[in-house]
């Protein structure tokens, strides 16, 4: 069963497609090994983004949740907001 996170971060300064582009980019190489099976992150506004990730299960994202946190701490001047998080009940890629 896949697992699907949830969150939505605010922007002290105007958010930088090309920069978070550059993020998710470097990051593709270790996605495949943390149980990511997708990253989806989107504009809200000039200063908010939306974030999806889907892992290959619950345990591939709790595995995964020591990474995120050090790379959340490097992430100045972003705030979490909201964050929700649970077991899959249906992909359309997987009906």
């Amino acid at each position: 069963m896949r697992y699907a996170i949830s969150t939505t971060w605010r922007h002290d300064n105007p958010i930088d497609d090309g920069a978070l582009q550059a993020i998710m980019a470097d990051s593709k190489a270790t996605a495949e090994s943390d149980g990511i099976v997708e990253v989806v992150w989107f504009k809200l506004d000039a200063h908010t983004h939306g974030s999806i990730l889907l892992y290959s299960s619950e345990e591939a994202y709790e595995k995964h949740q020591e990474r995120l946190k050090e790379f959340r701490k490097t992430r100045t001047g972003i705030t979490l907001l909201r964050e929700e998080k649970g077991p899959s009940i249906a992909v359309l890629s997987e009906v």
